[in-house]
């Protein structure tokens, strides 16, 4: 009954009952490319597949709590 994600430096895969969907994609990773090919296997894609949040790969801080008020809204 838990939510279980894995967060890569490139993507987020959710396990479900049918196995991996990828839900969000590092910016200016071409799924294709970059994902596809290092997989053993093709994972589901979400049709509300995201971009991961940019400032996670930065240096500068993310403001967290802003960050999450507005992934609640």
């Amino acid at each position: 009954g838990q939510s279980i994600l894995y967060v890569t430096g490139r993507a987020v895969f959710r396990l479900g009952q049918h196995g991996l969907t990828l839900i969000e994609v590092a910016p200016g990773v071409d799924i294709k490319a970059d994902i596809l090919p290092c997989m053993g296997f093709k994972p589901a894609i979400s049709p509300e597949l995201k971009e991961m949040n940019g400032k996670i790969f930065t240096d500068a801080g993310m403001d967290l709590k802003t960050v999450m008020r507005e992934e609640q809204s």
